[in-house]
């Protein structure tokens, strides 16, 4: 299986199966020839949507787009004969984007979606017909959307993407170049940076830093995977932990946007009372004290 390759670099090892899926998806809509229908994927993360976006680049004849809003934004992709007005698509702009954007309050049905109770097992042929009925809900809301992209006024038939998706929705993180970091969440809006490094008093003697991913999540940065383990164990009772590669998707999409600047903290350089009291009779303009100099200071200056 060839490893694919957009701008210039090859793509991590989830995503490269995530574009084979792609691929297989747009091969079984081709080969329907279906030339009046568009192909709809399932809400995905916008690294995802833009990799679709790029694959259907390389295919003659198919196009796509992006409907939808924050976290159920999906790609449709279509016959370039059906286009219409070609606009400018922001997830072929946000090609670095590894997480969702920053969520935007949920639309009265998605809302209701999620407060359904869960059916019982007696309830399963009602639960199909109910999934079918949001379904159809679903793409009845965005079909319009869909076909004001198009340039044909008759109705395009909407097909569904078949192949399971839901196993690439999580941002993958290697943990051979996150396991210095974890995510610390669960804590109050008033905690503060130095409120979270003095509840890690006891973990970070070789070093620690906070970097903030919203007001209730923030990135644990140590100075080697060891140090990180060892954070991991704290019991606190106003915050948790939980290691990057099992954190959220905003945290791991923070991680690998800001990578070059949560690099193993360094351990500060030990001072002694010799190299303070230098520099404040340097300050104070009065003469150094032979006796107090290091080893270091007699050979530079044997040496001068």
């Amino acid at each position: 299986m060839a490893v694919p390759c957009f701008d210039g670099l090859f793509l991590p090892k989830q995503e490269s199966e995530f574009v084979h899926t792609v691929l297989d998806e747009l091969a079984a809509y081709q080969q329907e020839d279906k030339r009046k229908s568009v192909l709809l994927f399932p809400p995905l993360p916008s690294r995802l949507r833009y990799l679709i976006h790029r694959t259907t680049e390389d295919l003659p004849g198919l196009a796509s787009f992006s409907v939808g809003e924050s976290c159920c934004r999906r790609v449709v992709v279509y016959y370039s004969e059906l286009r219409g007005e070609v606009e400018e698509d922001s997830d072929l702009e946000s090609n670095n984007s590894l997480c969702d954007e920053s969520p935007r309050p949920r639309s009265r049905r998605v809302m209701e979606r999620v407060a359904k109770p869960a059916m019982t097992p007696e309830d399963n042929g009602k639960k199909e017909e109910e999934e079918e009925d949001l379904q159809t809900a679903d793409t009845a809301d965005i079909t319009e959307e869909i076909t004001a992209h198009l340039k044909q006024t008759e109705i395009v038939s909407i097909e569904h993407a078949h192949n399971d998706y839901s196993g690439f929705e999580n941002v993958w993180i290697c943990p051979d170049e996150f396991g210095h970091v974890i995510e610390i969440y669960g804590f109050s809006t008033i905690f503060n940076t130095d409120d979270l490094l003095d509840a890690f008093t006891d973990y970070s003697d070789g070093g620690m830093k906070i970097q903030w991913v919203d007001n209730t999540h923030a990135l644990g940065v140590f100075s080697s995977e060891s140090s990180a383990l060892h954070a991991l164990s704290i019991r606190h009772p106003l915050l948790k932990t939980r290691a990057l590669c099992k954190g959220s998707r905003q945290a791991k999409g923070k991680a690998m946007r800001e990578a070059e600047f949560i690099q193993p903290v360094k351990q500060r350089p030990r001072i002694d009372c010799t190299v303070a009291r230098r520099m404040m009779t340097r300050a104070l303009g009065g003469r150094e004290d032979k006796a107090n100099d290091t080893e270091e200071d007699r050979c530079r200056n044997s040496l001068g």
